[in-house]
C-alpha cells in the first residue's frame, strides 16, 4: 500500500542574505538593531553587529549564520533601513521553525466514512514510536522519518495493510507565527490488526511426512511471526536434503497458506573435509539451505586446510548438477603441488650477530609464515637504529624440499645527529600544559617509528593550544654514510583561533546555564579540541542528554562560533521492586527519580519500601551538581527506618546527612555531616547478639575523608597505592553521643613478576569518649575478625567480648584497632588464582591499652575465581597462637579481595 505524506510547507530550508552592499566612501553607522518574528528575545545576543560603529557586511553576514545555525528557523534575512544621515538600522528578520503541538491519531472504519478517533492504547504506542516530542521544533523531514517509524511499527505489531498519513494541522492566520504550535494530524487507514484463523501447507513433497503446520490460530500475524514460521518449515526441508527450497506465504482475512518450492533432493559430498569440519558444514547446509554465504565458508575451510599442508597455488571450485530426480554438489579442489621448508638459511654482511631462526625445516611451506619472519627481521633492525636496513627472501630447489634465503641488509647504524623544531610558536604564545616530551633525542639511535609519534604529539599540542589549522612536516637529513641523521620539525603553526559565541540549541526543560556550565570551553578562550571531546564527555555524564554534538562555524577573523546541540532525555524515572527476606517476609518497593529539577541539572529521588512483616523505610535524596558557584556536586539525604520485624527487638533509625567531594592534588576530601539516631524497643535480646549495627546511638557530627589512590584497578589492582584517612566528631550539644574517632588504613600492590602480586596493608583505629560519654556506641566501635581482617578468626571474633547463656560469643569491639597483612595473589589460570597470607591484629578496650606483645597472628591459603561480577574468594586461615577453647581454623567465603 502507497503511503501519503502531506507536507508542512512547500519549498526547502531557506537562509537568504539580503545584505545590500554598502559604499566604503559612506560607511554608514548603525543607529539600532531589531530581531523581528522571534519568540525568544534573548536571541539577539547572538548578533554581532554592534549599535555606535561602522557598518560591517562580514559582521551582519557573521550574524545571520550564527541564527541560521541555531537550527529554529525556516527563514533568516537581514535588511537596512535608513535612519537619518549616514545612518542605518538593521533588521534582522526570522521566521521559526514551527513547533510541535499535539498528536492527533485518527482512523477512517471504511473508505469515505469521517475520521473516529484512533484506539487509545495503539495511539500511545504510535506516539512513542514516532520520537515526536511535544514543544520541540520539527521540519518536512522529521514527519517523514516520524511516518516511516510508524509504519514499520504497525508492521511489527499485525497490521499488515495499515498506511499512515501525516500533516500538520493549520494554524489560524491570527496566531503569532514567532511563538505557534502546530498539531499533527496522523491518520491511520485500514488499522485492522489480523491474528491467524487458518493455516495450511501446499506443495509439501510427498517423500517426506507431512509436518503440522508451525502457525497456531490466534497469533499476530506480524512479518517476524510469518517469517520465523516459514523458517521452521525450511529448517525441515532443508535438513531433509531439500537445499533449494523456497516458501512464500499468502494470507487473506487471518487464512494463512505455505506454497512450498521443495526442489530436488540434494547429495551433498564433504570428502575434502576433516570429520570436525564436515560436521560444522553440514549443520549450516541444513540451517541456511545451499545458500552463497555457506558454499563460500566451505570453500575457504577447504581451501585453509591445503594451504596449511603447503599447498601455495590450491584453488577450489564448488559444482553441482542433476542426477536423476534427484541433484549433486560436490566441492573440486586443484591442488598444485605441495612445498615443504627443507632449509632456512640468513645472509648477512657480518655486522650483525647470529639470530635464532624464526622458521623450522621439514614443515609446510606457509607463505604467510615467511612474510612473518621477514618482518621480525626488519623490525629488529629498524629497532637497533638501522635505519636503512632492508630484508628479502630467494627460494631455491624443489616444491619438496624447497630452501629459503633470507638476505639482510642492515646498513649503517643510524643514531640522530640533531633535533630541531622550526618555526614553532614562541613560549611565551604557549600554554602550560602544551609541553611535549620527544622521544626522538640527540646521540640515541634513530627510528621512524618514534619521529612519527614525536610528529603526532608536536600537532596534537598545537591542535589543542588553539592552534586548530597547525601542520608539522618531519624532514631527515641522512650523512652520506648514513651513520648520522638530522631530524627537523618543520611548523606551520598558522593563526592562533579563539572561541567565539557559544550557541547551545535543542533545550527545553534545562537552562542553558546547566551547558555552559559543563562546558571546558569558554567564550575567549583558545580552542582546543581536547577540551570539546571533555565537553561532550562532562554533558553525557550529567545524564540529562540522550544525544551531544559540538560543531564548528567559522567566525570573525581568528574566531570559531562553537554550537552545542543536545537533544534531553526522559527526566522521570519509576523503579518499583518485589523481594523477600527472612525477617521481613514479602516487601515491595518504589523509587521514583527526578532530573533536572527547576532546569537546572538538580536530581531528587524518593525511595519507599514496605513488608508484610512490619518494616518501613523512607529516603529522600537531594543533589545539586553545581553548590559553592563551581562545579561541586552536594548530596543531601534525609531517611527513616521503622523495622518490627523481629521477634528479638524493634528498631528504629532517624537521620540526615549531606556530603561533598573536593578534588586535590594529590587525591579526593570527602566532607560529610552526620546526624542519626537509633533506638531498639521491645528487646528480647540484646541487640548485639543479633546485629550489632542495629544497637542504639546517636550521631551528630562532622567528619572527614582523605583518599589516594595510585592503583592501576580499584577490583583487581596490581601495582600502585592506596591509603584513606577518616575523622567523626560527634558531641552531645548538637543531638549526639560525644566522641571522637579517626582511622587509617594504607594498601600497596606491587606484581613482582608477571602473574604473581604481592600485596601488603595497614589498619589503625583509634576512638575515644568526650564529655559526659562513658563509652562509644556499638556500632562505632571497632572490631576485627571475618573475611577481611585476621581471617583465621570468625565475624567480629578478635578482642573484647562475653559469652552468652548460649556460650556464643558476642563481641563488645573497642576503641582501638591494630592489624598488619602480607599476601600473594598467584595467577594459575586465565580466571583462578590462589592467594597466600599472613596476618596480626587486635582490638583493645581503650587506646591506652594497645600493648603489640598481644597482637593475634593468623596465617592460610585461599582460591579466588575472577568471575564477571568480580573476585570470589575461599579463603582458609589458620591462628598461630591459638588460646584454650579456640578453634584452630575458620573458613571464609569472600566477594572480591581481602583489601
Amino acid at each position: 500500500q502507497e503511503m501519503m505524506f502531506r507536507p508542512f510547507r512547500p519549498g526547502a530550508w531557506l537562509l537568504m542574505l539580503l545584505c545590500p552592499p554598502f559604499s566604503l566612501a559612506q560607511t554608514p553607522t548603525v543607529s539600532g538593531i531589531e530581531l523581528r518574528g522571534a519568540s525568544d528575545a534573548s536571541f539577539v545576543r547572538y548578533i554581532t553587529v554592534r549599535v555606535g560603529e561602522p557598518i560591517d557586511a562580514e559582521a551582519v553576514r557573521l550574524s545571520v549564520l550564527l541564527l541560521a545555525a541555531m537550527d529554529l528557523f525556516d527563514e533568516v534575512s537581514a535588511e537596512q533601513e535608513q535612519a537619518g544621515a549616514g545612518r542605518v538600522r538593521i533588521v534582522f528578520q526570522v521566521v521559526e521553525t514551527p513547533r510541535l503541538g499535539e498528536l492527533i491519531f485518527l482512523t477512517q472504519p471504511a473508505e469515505g466514512s469521517p475520521d473516529l478517533p484512533l484506539d487509545s492504547g495503539v495511539a500511545k504506542a504510535l506516539a512513542q514510536a514516532s520520537a515526536l516530542r511535544p514543544g520541540e521544533p520539527f521540519r518536512d523531514k522529521s514527519l517523514i522519518d516520524a511516518r516511516e517509524r510508524m509504519t514499520a511499527w504497525l508492521r511489527a505489531n499485525a497490521y499488515p495493510r495499515a498506511s499512515v498519513e501525516v500533516e500538520p494541522v493549520p494554524v489560524s492566520p491570527a496566531v503569532d507565527h514567532a511563538a505557534s504550535r502546530s498539531d499533527i494530524r496522523v491518520r491511520v487507514l485500514q488499522a485492522r490488526r489480523e491474528t491467524l484463523v487458518s493455516s495450511r501447507i501446499e506443495g509439501w513433497p510427498a517423500t517426506l511426512m507431512l509436518p503440522k503446520s508451525p502457525a497456531q490460530p490466534g497469533e499476530a500475524l506480524t512479518d517476524e511471526t510469518v517469517k520465523a514460521w516459514k523458517d521452521a518449515l525450511l529448517a525441515l526441508l532443508w535438513k531433509a536434503a531439500h537445499y533449494h527450497a523456497q516458501i512464500r506465504t499468502e494470507s487473506v482475512a487471518g487464512d494463512l497458506v505455505f506454497f512450498v518450492i521443495p526442489g530436488a533432493r540434494f547429495d551433498l559430498k564433504l570428502d575434502l573435509l576433516t570429520e570436525k569440519e564436515r560436521a560444522k558444514a553440514k549443520k549450516r547446509f541444513e540451517q541456511e539451505g545451499l545458500s552463497q554465504d555457506a558454499i563460500e565458508e566451505t570453500m575457504s575451510t577447504i581451501e585453509s586446510d591445503f594451504v596449511k599442508r603447503g599447498y601455495r597455488d590450491v584453488a577450489v571450485d564448488f559444482q553441482e548438477g542433476p542426477s536423476g530426480d534427484r541433484s549433486t554438489g560436490e566441492f573440486v579442489v586443484r591442488p598444485g603441488l605441495a612445498w615443504v621448508v627443507g632449509g632456512v638459511e640468513y645472509q648477512t654482511d657480518g655486522v650483525l650477530s647470529p639470530r635464532v631462526s624464526g622458521l623450522a625445516t621439514g614443515v609446510p611451506w606457509l607463505d604467510s609464515d615467511i612474510a612473518a619472519e621477514r618482518t621480525r627481521l626488519l623490525t629488529e633492525l629498524i629497532q637497533q637504529g638501522y635505519a636503512g636496513a632492508t630484508v628479502s627472501h630467494e627460494e631455491s630447489g624443489e616444491p619438496g624440499s624447497a630452501r629459503v634465503v633470507f638476505k639482510i641488509v642492515p646498513g649503517s647504524l643510524t643514531t640522530v645527529e640533531s633535533v630541531a623544531i622550526e618555526d614553532a610558536p614562541a613560549h611565551k604564545d604557549r600554554s602550560r600544559e602544551s609541553v611535549v616530551e620527544l622521544l626522538t633525542r640527540e646521540k640515541k639511535p634513530f627510528r621512524a617509528g618514534e619521529v612519527a609519534r614525536d610528529r603526532s604529539a608536536l600537532l596534537t599540542s598545537l591542535r589543542d593550544d588553539g592552534y586548530v589549522d597547525a601542520r608539522i612536516e618531519a624532514t631527515t637529513e641522512f650523512s652520506d654514510d648514513r651513520t648520522q641523521v638530522a631530524v627537523v620539525f618543520q611548523v606551520s603553526p598558522g593563526p592562533r583561533v579563539r572561541v567565539g559565541r557559544i550557541l547551545v540549541v535543542g533545550l527545553e526543560d534545562t537552562k542553558p546555564l546547566v551547558v555552559l556550565r559543563e562546558s571546558r570551553m569558554k567564550e575567549g578562550d583558545f580552542l582546543s579540541y581536547q577540551k570539546i571531546l571533555d565537553t561532550q564527555s562532562s554533558l553525557s555524564a550529567t545524564g540529562l542528554f540522550t544525544n551531544v554534538q559540538i560543531r564548528e562555524l567559522a567566525g570573525e577573523k581568528d574566531e570559531r562560533n562553537l554550537i552545542i546541540e543536545v537533544k534531553e532525555g526522559p527526566r522521570t524515572t519509576i523503579v518499583p521492586g518485589l523481594g523477600y527476606a527472612q525477617t521481613e517476609s514479602w516487601r515491595a518497593s518504589v523509587e521514583l527519580t527526578r532530573l533536572n529539577i527547576s532546569g537546572l541539572g538538580r536530581t531528587a529521588s524518593v525511595f519507599l519500601r514496605g513488608s508484610l512483616g512490619g518494616s518501613t523505610k523512607a529516603l529522600l535524596s537531594l543533589t545539586e551538581p553545581y553548590a559553592f558557584h563551581r562545579r561541586q556536586s552536594v548530596n543531601v539525604q534525609t531517611y527513616y527506618d521503622d523495622d518490627r520485624s523481629r521477634a528479638a527487638f524493634d528498631f528504629h533509625r532517624l537521620g540526615f546527612q549531606t556530603e561533598t567531594v573536593f578534588p586535590l592534588h594529590r587525591g579526593s576530601l570527602l566532607a560529610r555531616y552526620t546526624f542519626q539516631k537509633t533506638t531498639t524497643t521491645n528487646v528480647a535480646t540484646n541487640c548485639a547478639e543479633v546485629n550489632r549495627a542495629l544497637c542504639d546511638g546517636k550521631i551528630s557530627g562532622p567528619s572527614l575523608v582523605f583518599i589516594h589512590d595510585t592503583r592501576n584497578d580499584a577490583i583487581l589492582p596490581r601495582q600502585g597505592t592506596f591509603y584513606s584517612l577518616e575523622t567523626l566528631l560527634s558531641l552531645a550539644a548538637i543531638g549526639g553521643d560525644s566522641f571522637l574517632r579517626g582511622s587509617g588504613f594504607l594498601a600497596r600492590y606491587e606484581e613482582v613478576r608477571k602473574g604473581t602480586v604481592l600485596a601488603g596493608a595497614l589498619r589503625l583505629g583509634l576512638s575515644t569518649a568526650l564529655g559526659s560519654s562513658d563509652e562509644l556506641p556499638l556500632p562505632e566501635r571497632f572490631f576485627a575478625g571475618g573475611a577481611s581482617v585476621l581471617r583465621g578468626f570468625p565475624t567480629d571474633g578478635v578482642g573484647p567480648g562475653r559469652f552468652n547463656a548460649a556460650n556464643l560469643f558476642v563481641p563488645a569491639g573497642g576503641n582501638a584497632l591494630v592489624s598488619a597483612a602480607l599476601e600473594a595473589r598467584i595467577d594459575v589460570a586465565r580466571s583462578f588464582g590462589f592467594q597466600i597470607f599472613a596476618e596480626t591484629g587486635n582490638v583493645f578496650s581503650r587506646a591506652s591499652q594497645i600493648r603489640l606483645g598481644q597482637l593475634r597472628e593468623v596465617a592460610g591459603i585461599g582460591v579466588t575465581y575472577r568471575s564477571p561480577f568480580g573476585p570470589l574468594r575461599l579463603d582458609w586461615g589458620f591462628k598461630l597462637d591459638r588460646r584454650p577453647g579456640e578453634s584452630s581454623q575458620q573458613l571464609h567465603l569472600g566477594v572480591g579481595y581481602a583489601f
